[in-house]
């Protein structure tokens, strides 16, 4: 990873070099002005759980992409003796996708610039997947067993296969409150 190297202009440098030789005393600073190098901001309470949020969001979907492999590998062979199993994760799944669907309304409005555009990709993506999955939970429980293995693959397939297409948040305030964030690795 590259460092990001900060170019002053040159003129800065001269004047700055220019108003340090100048005699005459030095000028307090402004009580109510800040300066380049003082400390960003802390995040606030919402904007870090706001993050926070965003990042358990994001487990959660990880998680449910690696459910299928919870059924046990017979189910190939013998899919109708492993009905229970598979209607059960996909259960499970579509449950877990109508939780993130509360979660994700909750992020609204978001406390950062170009945050509800992150929500919009998450609602884009959640909400058409957990209404597939919720119809392959109830395929599964009444088809043959050839149909059961079908519908599996295809839950599988659009459980590993899904993408949310968020906007990169580039507000600095959005990064900080990632770095102190819960769940999110400080990253």
């Amino acid at each position: 990873m590259m460092g990001h190297v900060r170019r002053l202009p040159v003129t800065l440098i001269v004047l700055a070099a220019v108003g340090c030789a100048t005699a005459g005393p030095p000028v307090p600073p402004d009580a109510g002005s800040t300066t380049s190098a003082s400390a960003p901001p802390a995040p606030s309470a919402t904007e870090t759980a706001w993050a926070a949020a965003v990042c358990g969001i994001d487990r959660a979907l990880v998680e449910a992409s690696r459910a299928p492999d919870r059924v046990g590998s017979g189910w190939r062979e013998e899919p109708g003796a492993h009905r229970a199993e598979i209607v059960a994760v996909l259960t499970d799944v579509d449950t877990t996708l109508k939780s993130l669907q509360q979660q994700v309304a909750a992020l609204t409005p978001a406390p950062f610039a170009g945050g509800d555009a992150v929500v919009r990709a998450y609602r884009d993506t959640i909400d058409p997947l957990q209404a597939r999955i919720a119809g392959y939970a109830s395929d599964a429980a009444v088809f043959p067993p050839d149909g059961i293995a079908a519908v599996f693959r295809l839950a599988a397939g659009e459980l590993v296969s899904f993408t949310v297409g968020a906007p990169d948040l580039d507000d600095p305030a959005y990064a900080r409150a990632r770095r102190v964030a819960t769940g999110c690795g400080g990253r």
